[in-house]
C-alpha cells in the first residue's frame, strides 16, 4: 500500500497490508508507535528515500543519512533498529511519470545503493545483537 505525500499512515498500516510505502520526507514520526506494531507483526516498510519532487542531486550520502536520522529518532521513540533495518526495501518517494528517462533512472540508482546500504547494516546489526 503506498501513503502518498503526508497522507495518514496510521490508516494505511490498519488496513493490513504485508508492505506500506511512503515518502521518508513526509513521515510523521508521531506515527512511531503504530510503525512499531506494524513491523512487529511482521509487516515490510518500503522507505522512499528517494524523494520526487525536487532535486535529488549527485551523491547518496544525504539521502542514506536522512534515512538513517529517520531510524534513529524512531527507534528512540520505541521501534525495534533491527526490525527498522531488516523489513525495509527502498525506492523513490512517489512516482516517476512525470520524470524524464535519465531523472528516473537516476532515481532507481540511487533506491539500489541505498537498498545496498540497508541490507550492509541490517547484518551488521544481527551481528552486533547476536542475531
Amino acid at each position: 500500500m503506498h501513503v502518498c505525500g503526508p497522507g495518514d499512515l496510521r490508516i494505511a498500516l490498519n488496513a493490513g497490508p504485508r508492505l506500506v510505502h511512503f515518502d521518508v520526507d513526509a513521515l510523521d514520526l508521531d506515527d512511531a508507535t503504530a510503525l512499531s506494531r506494524y513491523l512487529e507483526g511482521g509487516g515490510w516498510v518500503i522507505w522512499g528515500a528517494i524523494p520526487t519532487h525536487r532535486p535529488v542531486g549527485e551523491h547518496v550520502a544525504p539521502l542514506w543519512k536522512a534515512l538513517l536520522d529517520t531510524w534513529c529518532e524512531l527507534t528512540r521513540r520505541g521501534c525495534d533498529p533491527a526490525l527498522l533495518r531488516s523489513q525495509a526495501l527502498v525506492a523513490p518517494a512517489c512516482g516517476l511519470a512525470g520524470h524524464g528517462v535519465s531523472q528516473a533512472e537516476r532515481a532507481m540508482v540511487l533506491a539500489r545503493e541505498i537498498g545496498g546500504r540497508v541490507h550492509d547494516h541490517g547484518a551488521a546489526t544481527k551481528l552486533a545483537i547476536g542475531a
